[in-house]
């Protein structure tokens, strides 16, 4: 019978290296805890930030001359009349849209939480008065509020 080294490191209960992976299983056991509350929460438009999302919204969403994404801008121009001059009325109807509704998807990222939702947003223009779009908001780590990532179109739906 063979009692050599099978050549797989064995640690001890009180060594360090067993310290260091129970640290990390409790680290990542912690995040799934919260990435599962989250993705079965009800979200609410108070934990939402008009000001750590206008720049996004004004420069990127909104913004048509973007070479990538720029017709999503146009979408939402020439679809629902939102523009850079009515940032805010685009980010409230935004937040009611997601108030109220369980994220789609919940994902940890290196920068912090992000919540997927896959809504219905009304527009200001009357020519639609509501279209899908998805969007993406995340809780930087470290912060106490939801910023937008980013809202594009969603499928239409069939008549």
């Amino acid at each position: 019978m063979n009692h050599g080294n099978s050549g797989l490191a064995h640690g001890t209960s009180g060594s360090s290296q067993m310290t260091m992976e129970n640290t990390e299983l409790a680290v990542k056991s912690r995040e799934l805890e919260l990435i599962n509350k989250i993705a079965s929460t009800e979200f609410n438009k108070s934990d939402f930030s008009y000001d750590l999302s206008k720049r996004k919204i004004e420069t990127y969403i909104l913004n048509t001359a973007l070479p990538r994404g720029g017709t999503k801008a146009k979408f939402f121009i020439e679809t629902l009349g939102y523009s850079k001059s009515n940032s805010k009325e685009f980010y409230d109807n935004l937040a009611e849209a997601i108030d109220k509704k369980i994220p789609s998807k919940v994902t940890r990222t290196q920068y912090g939480i992000v919540c997927e939702f896959r809504e219905k947003i009304k527009g200001v223009n009357g020519k639609y008065e509501y279209a899908n779009i998805i969007a993406s908001i995340q809780k930087d780590d470290g912060k106490e509020k939801y910023r937008i990532l980013t809202v594009y179109p969603g499928k239409k739906e069939k008549k």
